[in-house]
């Protein structure tokens, strides 16, 4: 929907409310402080909201409605799930068969939930309302949910300190287990598990702080803050999950993963659990699966921190390119169906070029290459921009100097033009992220301004071992530091590490705990690089400059490299120092 919010300012102008030097002042306080010019002029006293209100309501169109003493039914309240109404200023509060009326606090919360009417599957009738009413019936929805789940997930939560700090460790298998099944731990747990059920949430993060425990749930690609829980709950939270998924219950500082299942509303849910030792306890993240998902996860794959945030926001937007790249058994296909996955809904056109199909996914159409009949991945998608799909996926580039890789790169370009999203699997040698667009790019052969325009992200992947469980502890020494800062930017590493709570807080390298490794690795775990092409890198790839200046510009907008991504593992304790030394 637009709205011309100039009209809204000009209005304000025209009828007196406020005076030009006024208004003046109030728009260079907001871009300073980068608020709207109309707050700046309520929080002044200068501008009455019910007046901005009714102006907002002129000029758009959007009826008024005061919820302050309005009664909603949960069935309708619990359409949105509540982390969402807090953060965009929206509520649901009344529904047909084929509408949902949602009320909203101004006409910017209209821009910032473009997703409502794909996650609600209806048509969605906007209202304006003002804070009072907003925040009453925010208050309504938390008594509601509050009253049934998070009251006592808070009351059992708590007694969980009337248990002796170090018990656990002298306890026997038998007696862990035990404690695991025990009621009160049962009970918590399953409340907690109902109430991200309920709000339809695709993964729970369970994370301790210092203080306490950070429950946030992922909707809609988008992490929301759920609850604080006391300190002790992610001992036993942790306890019941590896209960559950068969882990190990003797150690708390390993990475381990499992499943399990549980029955909800007449549906089997499938939960992949991803348990990791952080300095305030195990951090644990329960990925739902609901019937049909194929399982895949972005986190269970690696990826985290800002890299995993800036890819679901490419993924929500729906438009753009997805590069992933790298060389032979580096997970490039994981990572291309894993992102399918996130993608794949009723309501999108999905179709894929692929020379061989890996992983069978319904609701998506996926096409293979047959040489021998001169259908390549030019002629793929050349198919499926013909059949107006809204996502075309190519896994099938092998070599960028190639004529037929560069005109199928050049098509897919001209799909993201159409505001379509575009996803390609390069395999390829890159010394980094940079480089993969450089090579793209950099070529004599063609115009490469519609590939520079339309790339969003490029994913760089690599493959190395998984640290054994025979290890022994390592500290850097000074001369092992001095190396290391050559090629990673350890302070920006230290910022992640803390940012993602791995670490309690900034230290010494020295005093940081790594592990080098006793036994032989057999598995291998998976590194990567995420960079945003941004506007700075657009245009310094029109330039084409040098690859070092493209490559710095990047690390200055806050990527981590494959480098530093392989440090930043082994401080989790993932991979052995010993690698990461030699990754140079």
């Amino acid at each position: 929907m637009f709205i011309d919010k100039n009209k809204v300012e000009d209005l304000i102008l025209e009828l007196g409310l406020v005076n030009q030097d006024d208004f003046d002042l109030a728009v260079k306080e907001a871009e300073e402080k980068k608020l709207r010019s109309c707050d700046i002029l309520i929080r002044k006293g200068i501008l009455n909201e019910q007046d901005l209100q009714s102006l907002q309501s002129k000029v758009s169109g959007i009826p008024f409605v005061d919820l302050s003493k309005q009664k909603i039914d949960w069935a309708i309240l619990s359409t949105i799930p509540e982390p969402i109404t807090r953060r965009h200023n929206i509520i649901a509060f009344d529904r047909d068969e084929k509408s949902l009326k949602v009320a909203v606090l101004d006409l910017d919360s209209l821009e910032k939930v473009d997703f409502l009417k794909k996650m609600v599957g209806l048509k969605v009738v906007p209202y304006l309302t003002n804070k009072d009413s907003l925040n009453k019936a925010i208050s309504q929805y938390q008594g509601m949910l509050k009253n049934e789940y998070g009251a006592m997930i808070q009351k059992g939560s708590l007694s969980f300190q009337t248990i002796p700090n170090g018990t656990l460790k002298k306890l026997p298998r038998e007696s862990i287990l035990e404690l695991a099944r025990s009621k009160q731990v049962n009970s918590v747990f399953e409340l907690l598990l109902k109430h991200a059920l309920i709000q339809n949430v695709s993964s729970i993060h369970i994370e301790p702080q210092e203080d306490n425990v950070l429950i946030r749930y992922r909707i809609n690609g988008s992490l929301y803050s759920a609850m604080v829980l006391p300190k002790r709950s992610a001992t036993f939270l942790a306890l019941k999950i590896k209960t559950l998924a068969n882990l190990r219950l003797d150690t708390d500082n390993l990475c381990q993963n499992g499943r399990f299942q549980v029955g909800f509303d007449g549906r089997e849910i499938d939960l992949k659990i991803h348990v990791i030792p952080s300095s305030w306890g195990e951090k644990s993240v329960l990925n739902i699966l609901r019937k049909g998902d194929s399982g895949f996860s972005l986190e269970a794959a690696g990826f985290h921190g800002e890299g995993l945030d800036l890819l679901y926001k490419v993924l929500g937007r729906k438009k753009g390119m997805i590069l992933i790249a790298g060389g032979k058994q580096s997970g490039k296909t994981t990572t291309f169906y894993t992102i399918l996955d996130i993608l794949k809904d009723p309501s999108l056109s999905i179709g894929t070029v692929e020379d061989s199909i890996g992983f069978q996914m319904s609701g998506i159409s996926q096409v293979v290459i047959n040489s021998e009949i001169g259908f390549g991945v030019s002629e793929g998608i050349n198919n499926l921009a013909k059949q107006d799909c809204d996502v075309v996926a190519v896994d099938g580039l092998k070599d960028l100097n190639s004529n037929k890789s560069i005109s199928s790169l050049l098509k897919l370009s001209s799909i993201v033009n159409e505001d379509r999203l575009a996803l390609s699997v390069v395999e390829m040698k890159a010394r980094s992220s940079s480089d993969v667009v450089y090579k793209m790019t950099s070529s004599s052969k063609i115009d490469s301004t519609l590939i520079i325009n339309g790339l969003e992200i490029v994913i760089l992947q690599k493959m190395i071992p998984r640290l054994p469980e025979e290890k022994k502890e390592y500290y850097l020494s000074v001369s092992e530091i001095k190396s290391i800062s050559r090629y990673v930017d350890l302070n920006k590493v230290m910022v992640a590490l803390v940012n993602e709570n791995i670490l309690l807080s900034e230290q010494p390298w020295s005093e940081v705990k790594f592990f080098k490794s006793k036994g032989k690795s057999t598995e291998k775990i998976m590194i990567n690089e995420i960079s945003r092409v941004s506007p700075a890198t657009r245009e310094l790839l029109r330039e084409k400059v040098p690859l070092d200046k493209i490559e710095k510009q990047v690390k200055e907008e806050g990527t981590l490299t494959l480098r530093e991504e392989a440090f930043f593992k082994a401080v989790q304790g993932l991979v052995s120092i010993d690698d990461v030394l030699g990754n140079k």
